[in-house]
């Protein structure tokens, strides 16, 4: 899944970073903001999410753009857009 970064000028920007809260792993770019997530059931993948570029840990829930079920062969099963 391709993921954009916003950049301001006068954005202080960090490394990405992956972060673990139950079972949904956030992708977090430099801005500290959410790109995506991925969402586990065990081991296996079975859902992504996209989010506005606002979003973060706290309000993530509310700004789900895109939500995509995934199939065991790691393919698109249904995808939705959520306003």
């Amino acid at each position: 899944m391709a993921a954009i970064v916003y950049k301001h000028h006068n954005a202080k920007t960090v490394p990405a970073k992956v972060v673990g809260k139950g079972n949904t792993k956030y992708h977090i770019n430099g801005l500290g903001k959410i790109t995506y997530a991925e969402i586990y059931t065990g081991k296996k993948l079975f859902k992504i999410q996209q989010f506005y570029p606002s979003s973060n840990i706290n309000t993530a829930n509310k700004h789900i753009k895109y939500s995509f079920d995934i199939n065991s062969d790691k393919t698109i099963k249904h995808a939705v857009k959520l306003d």
